[in-house]
């Protein structure tokens, strides 16, 4: 078992999972499906699964090295996992024996599959985002390559856990 993982492997678990079934998964959705594995697992634990921190970026919180695996998707939706090399025999993904991260990747399918890629995106800019409080105190002037730091990021699903609480 990995202790982080690049976010093309989470995609590409989700993808694997759920592509073919949904009728593919777009780029955008990934990534803010990607974004909410990292948010609740850092509501949940002390760190992320993830390798990389989001950056933000106009349509919301993105992970680079994801984007530049996906881009040439554009808005196509994606049923399969995607491999980052020729050479590669398999896409990367989430290992079958990591059930901790596999249980929070289903989790978050459950919660936010339905919705679209627009929808996820809308949903990170509202207010008390992570991805909207360092653009506000940016006065929206984001500089290219900023990260969204886990504790912006720890805040915004720590917040929606409590909801989550009270409501249930």
């Amino acid at each position: 078992m990995k202790e982080a993982y690049a976010p093309i492997e989470i995609a590409n678990t989700l993808l694997d999972k759920f592509g073919k079934k949904s009728g593919g998964i777009d780029h955008m959705k990934l990534q803010k499906l990607v974004y909410c594995v990292h948010g609740w697992r850092l509501a949940y634990k002390e760190t992320s699964k993830l390798a990389e921190q989001p950056e933000v970026w106009q349509y919301g919180p993105v992970f680079p090295s994801m984007y530049h695996e996906l881009k040439i998707y554009g808005v196509s939706p994606i049923e399969e996992p995607v491999k980052t090399s020729p050479f590669e025999e398999e896409a990367p993904k989430v290992p079958d024996n990591d059930t901790d991260c596999l249980n929070l990747i289903e989790w978050v399918w459950k919660r936010y599959g339905h919705l679209s890629g627009m929808a996820l995106s809308e949903m990170t800019h509202k207010e008390g985002t992570a991805w909207r409080k360092v653009a506000e105190e940016r006065k929206f002037r984001v500089p290219k390559g900023l990260s969204l730091g886990d504790d912006y990021v720890r805040a915004e699903f720590q917040r929606l856990k409590e909801e989550f609480q009270v409501k249930a």
